[in-house]
């Protein structure tokens, strides 16, 4: 009698193999484009493949318009490498699952996610509170970067009034926009970001100098001395 045929084994899976393209090293100390996979996952998607990933070094070039005199970001002795996993390079949060954006925080008080009050869904961010202390703050800041520069928007709430408190926002440390009176009502703030790494921050000063009038006198119009913001996005060109 003839022996049974062994059974067929199962083909093994192949490995996925990500797809290779010429792409912007955002990181790069000047404008450049690099060949690989390591391209950040928002690149290929449907709103950034076209502009981000291309087939030759020279259509990436001819929109990034490339400098030779760039050190590409893995070999710049200069770049931490754990600090820029830190740098956000895309942003669109509304806070409703919880808070996974690399913030920094100084001053007092740390910023913190609130159900208090929102735009869209129920959460937000509020930012700490001062209890009356003069010469104080609570500062929170996002690191971002982009090749072609970004457009930046947020709504936010501002229940501050001199001369108590005041909120500002800050481009690499310099104010963008001051609100010195409060309103308690959502209004939205954006503008455009020029390419590079940046540092956008959030902040509710409490100058020096001391006080004689108590903020409870009158509320409506003196505010409550906090900063609710919500729907923050960072949008690469």
């Amino acid at each position: 009698k003839a022996p049974s045929p062994s059974p067929t084994k199962a083909p093994s899976l192949s490995p996925t193999v990500l797809q290779k393209y010429w792409y912007p090293d955002i990181h790069a100390n000047k404008n450049w484009c690099v060949y690989g996979s390591d391209f950040p996952s928002w690149m290929d998607t449907d709103d950034y493949r076209s502009n981000n990933l291309f087939d030759s070094m020279g259509d990436c070039c001819s929109v990034h318009q490339c400098d030779p005199g760039a050190t590409p970001s893995d070999e710049d002795p200069t770049i931490d490498q754990n600090v820029e996993r830190n740098v956000m390079l895309i942003v669109d949060e509304d806070f409703e699952n919880s808070d996974t954006l690399p913030w920094v925080h100084g001053g007092l008080a740390d910023w913190h996610i609130t159900t208090s009050e929102s735009v869209s869904g129920t959460h937000s961010m509020r930012s700490g509170d001062l209890n009356s202390q003069r010469n104080t703050s609570s500062d929170l800041t996002l690191k971002v970067d982009s090749s072609r520069g970004a457009f930046f928007k947020f709504s936010y709430m501002a229940e501050v009034s001199d001369p108590f408190d005041h909120f500002t926002f800050r481009v690499d440390g310099v104010v963008q926009h001051m609100d010195r009176s409060p309103f308690y009502d959502w209004r939205q703030y954006s503008l455009g970001i020029q390419p590079g790494p940046h540092e956008l921050s959030f902040h509710v000063e409490a100058p020096a100098g001391s006080i004689t009038i108590p903020r409870s006198t009158d509320p409506d119009s003196m505010g409550t001395g906090v900063v609710y913001i919500d729907d923050l996005q960072f949008t690469p060109l």
